[in-house]
Order: structure tokens, then sequence, then C-alpha cells
């Protein structure tokens, strides 16, 4: 590969923590900005383990969602990229964005005896 960079073995290397987080609860989710202006998409884990996809078209109507058992390594690279641009969701934490929030949850739970 050509274009091996230092942010994309950063990026290799979060990915564990990034479905160690997606892991610990359905109510962990993060949420990216999709393709046009006020188009969002929302990821997350359910308990049985499928990931969940909801699109926000941004125009009033229902989201949708969809389920599947597994998620692509483009799509989990994609959140990464995202993350460190992402306000954190868990107020009164103090976390910067949902890059540490991440990282800190997913430690957290490393250190306390999971996985």
């Amino acid at each position: 590969m050509e274009n091996l960079t230092k942010d994309y073995f950063k990026r290799l290397d979060f990915i564990p923590v990034l479905l160690k987080y997606f892991a610990l609860s359905p109510d962990n989710r993060v949420t990216c900005p999709g393709i046009g202006k006020d188009v969002y998409l929302t990821y997350y884990q359910d308990n049985k383990g499928a990931f969940h996809r909801i699109t926000d078209l941004g125009d009033g109507g229902e989201p949708i969602e969809s389920t599947t058992s597994e998620i692509s390594l483009q799509t989990i690279l994609a959140i990464i990229s995202n993350l460190k641009y992402l306000p954190a969701t868990m107020e009164g934490y103090g976390f910067e964005n949902m890059e540490r929030q991440v990282g800190a949850m997913s430690t957290a739970y490393t250190c306390l005896g999971g996985f």
C-alpha cells in the first residue's frame, strides 16, 4: 500500500476500542454526519450483537433504521475518522469529544475486569 500513514495505523489500533464501546451498551451510540447538509447516521450495537444504523435525512420524516449482523471495516474506519470532531454525548464527565469518550469508556470497562 502506497499511502500508509501514521493516522491510518492509529485508526486501525482504535478499532477494538470502538467495538468494545459499542458492545458495552445499546445506549453507546455514535452519530456522524452523512452525505448531505442535514443527514446524520447513528450507529450502535444491541444486546444480541446486531449492529444498527439509523439514517436521519433531516427532512422531518421518520428516521430509517437498518440492522446487520456485522459492520464493515470501511464503516468502522469512517466512524473512527469522525470521532475527534464529534461532541461528547455523556454530559457531566468532561470529555472534550467522542474520541475521548469512546476511549475512556472502553478502557474503564476493561480495567474493571470486562473483556
